[in-house]
């Protein structure tokens, strides 16, 4: 993989994609509100088990962490959409042999696929469970095989509307054809 500072002519964007950095003071408001109700359950367990037996503060901190598992997950969901909100984005663009998805979401990837290794593209819609989980709704999947033959798919495009959806997913098929001509 290549770290793109400058791309050459013959490389063409098709996609940029930077969320709006305003939704982030949203989620920092409601990521401490939950740091909050964490702090008030263990401020109400630490007072109601008396602290003389370390089992029993073992037991103490044990039950704490089991009720406070799904705020302590929400806030870890609230810190990678904030680092979404306000440092994140995406690229994607192509050259005459790969298309190449730069993501910067809690970890920065860059990933290049030779149009012959694609298999399938195609609409991405989120299954229900995912909605716990920190994804910024893709809307775009490709499937493709890797040079030692793993079937692997990535899914891009963040939060884009239907029609700029159908554009991207029918410039990349287009795009596959045209690379094997």
């Amino acid at each position: 993989m290549r770290k793109n500072t400058e791309q050459s002519d013959n490389e063409h964007i098709m996609l940029r994609n930077r969320p709006d950095k305003g939704e982030a003071l949203g989620r920092v408001i409601a990521l401490g509100f939950v740091l909050f109700i964490v702090f008030i359950l263990y401020a109400a367990m630490h007072n109601t088990w008396p602290d003389d037996d370390r089992l029993e503060q073992f037991m103490s901190f044990a039950a704490f962490l089991l009720i406070a598992a799904i705020p302590l997950y929400l806030c870890f969901v609230l810190l990678v959409k904030i680092y979404w909100y306000a440092f994140g984005g995406e690229t994607v663009y192509y050259s005459d042999s790969a298309i190449y998805i730069e993501q910067k979401k809690a970890i920065q990837r860059e990933v290049v696929i030779p149009w012959e290794s694609i298999t399938k593209v195609e609409p991405y819609e989120e299954p229900l469970i995912c909605m716990l989980l920190p994804t910024q709704d893709p809307t775009v999947c490709i499937t493709y095989k890797t040079a030692s033959g793993k079937t692997k798919k990535i899914r891009f495009g963040f939060r884009l509307n239907k029609e700029q959806q159908t554009y991207v997913i029918e410039r990349v098929r287009e795009l596959c054809v045209e690379s094997f001509a």
